[in-house]
């Protein structure tokens, strides 16, 4: 296929604009040659402004012709024209809401022999940032031609990252049709999903091309507005979407973690048993992002979720809220903690007067009807219910008091880990819908403090999934010759236990497991 620089195609399409709109100048700080706006210059050099090394009063003089009527395209490298320039973009051109089209080439850390101090890396993030302003990043020229003059049309300030090396021609320059504001499926794939803009499209092509598991490659072109139903393609199961975001944050943290630990084992959400040491007793349990959903919708609830599993108990809990900065934390009998500060459970003693958290199910074949029943139970008895989306975060909201209760079905491992811990160590207790110390084997979690957690049994055990512990017989005392078949009876199933034989561990000894409520120091 055919390379064509993002910069040489802005030039190309320029140079036909100022010929079609007299109501187009152009502006570049001595740049003209690097940027191509010089394109322009030979075609109207009257219109076609060199205002030197000088780029926040190129921008100054921008916003005054857009405020005259024009449509005024602005130049130079992206470092200078957001960062050098970023007072004059923001106040003189994005709050009165002008017309100037900002063009800036030299993007991102592939300019080459230009240096460091030229790679502007955080061009995107200021430009989204600022109100009216409009992000584009073209993927190769065909696109780039595109852009620039559908920005021509796009009332308000406009940012098009544009780059300086030639890449590959992907799109048919007589089949393309830019939609504004539309992500372009550009694979369609089964599994998983790769986003990408700019010249990481052709990136994330060529990756899918050596996957075995077929991904889908989706070109996200216009940055702000984000498409976020483009965003949204890839499924786990219908309603369980997962981004590349889960899978970068998960092997971060696995090696990282492998890094200073090469013989400990990985229990992860996306890639199950496949790192580490299966046969180790010290087993990571992550959830790299507990509230995929949240995430990819931009509403602000959703976590990482962190454990060590020592023999099937879990010793060491994080969860971390990136959207709060909050960190909370756990060790086995040494409490819970909230950015350092030891946190407890409510001490609401009432139903009526707490608040509850859960999680509404969503796959196929679950009991959705079932389900309301416990919602119009929930309802009728609390102060109220909520469903946050994120049930390690639900968890850490129930120790630090923030929640007085949580209940869910369906659960994994992963999702419950960490924030069953910092619930027993922050004085509550966890279970499941019988009171049984077990929600790992049944998939069902209910969290409380000490009160409120009795209440929530008598309102859930009709909906338990959970079977009842046997009743209680009177027997015959023991002879002698028993005791030994006695003390090797199966012992009762708890959620170390069964954590324990989900990994394929040994399970911690007898009454290591019980949990011990600390007062508060």
């Amino acid at each position: 296929m055919a390379k064509e620089a993002t910069r040489a195609a802005y030039g190309k399409a320029l140079a036909e604009l100022v010929q079609e709109n007299e109501d187009i100048v152009v502006l570049d700080a001595d740049l003209a040659g690097s940027t191509k706006s010089g394109e322009a210059k030979k075609a109207a050099p009257e219109r076609h402004f060199d205002m030197g090394i000088a780029e926040g009063n190129m921008m100054a003089t921008a916003a005054g012709l857009a405020a005259s009527g024009k449509i005024a395209y602005a130049s130079t490298f992206a470092v200078f024209a957001t960062g050098r320039a970023f007072d004059q973009v923001r106040n003189s051109i994005c709050y009165p809401n002008l017309n100037v089209k900002i063009c800036a080439t030299h993007a991102g850390i592939t300019v080459g022999e230009d240096g460091a101090s030229h790679q502007s890396i955080e061009d995107i993030a200021l430009m989204r940032a600022v109100p009216n302003m409009k992000v584009f990043q073209p993927c190769d020229g065909v696109e780039a031609r595109a852009i620039v003059k559908a920005v021509a049309k796009i009332e308000g300030p406009c940012y098009v990252r544009l780059g300086r090396l030639a890449v590959e021609t992907i799109n048919d320059p007589e089949q393309y049709q830019y939609e504004y504001g539309k992500g372009v499926v550009m694979k369609t794939g089964k599994q998983i999903a790769i986003v990408a803009t700019g010249m990481m499209v052709q990136e994330a092509l060529a990756a899918a091309e050596r996957m075995d598991n077929e991904p889908t490659v989706v070109n996200i072109h216009t940055i702000k507005p984000l498409d976020v139903e483009a965003v949204r393609v890839s499924q786990k199961q219908v309603n369980d979407f997962v981004t590349e975001v889960d899978y970068a944050s998960e092997n971060a943290i696995i090696e990282t973690l492998l890094s200073a630990y090469p013989q400990h084992g990985i229990l992860a959400e996306e890639s199950g048993q496949e790192r580490g040491n299966r046969q180790s007793d010290h087993v990571w349990i992550i959830d790299p992002l507990d509230g995929t959903t949240n995430f990819i919708h931009g509403f602000p609830v959703y976590c990482v979720s962190i454990a060590l599993s020592v023999r099937g108990r879990v010793e060491q809990a994080v969860v971390y809220d990136p959207s709060r900065n909050d960190l909370f934390m756990a060790s086995h009998g040494r409490g819970a903690y909230l950015n350092n500060r030891r946190i407890r459970v409510s001490r609401r003693t009432q139903l009526g007067d707490c608040l509850v958290a859960t999680g509404f199910p969503f796959r196929k074949g679950d009991d959705f009807q079932g389900y309301l029943q416990i919602m119009a139970e929930m309802m009728k008895r609390t102060a109220g219910l909520r469903r946050p989306g994120a049930a390690a975060l639900d968890l850490a909201y129930v120790a630090a008091g923030f929640s007085d209760g949580f209940f869910e079905t369906g659960l994994q491992a992963w999702d419950t880990a960490a924030g069953a811990l910092l619930v027993t160590e922050a004085g509550g207790l966890v279970g499941n819908f019988t009171g049984e110390a077990d929600f790992i084997t049944p998939r069902e979690c209910l969290a409380g403090n000490p009160r409120v957690y009795a209440q929530l049994v008598n309102v859930l055990r009709p909906y338990s999934r959970a079977q009842p512990p046997a009743p209680t017989r009177k027997r015959p005392r023991a002879k002698p010759q028993d005791a030994a078949s006695a003390s090797s009876a199966t012992p009762a199933i708890t959620p170390e236990t069964a954590l324990a034989h989900a990994l394929g561990g040994t399970p911690p000894a007898s009454g290591a497991a019980a949990p011990t409520e600390h007062d508060t120091p």
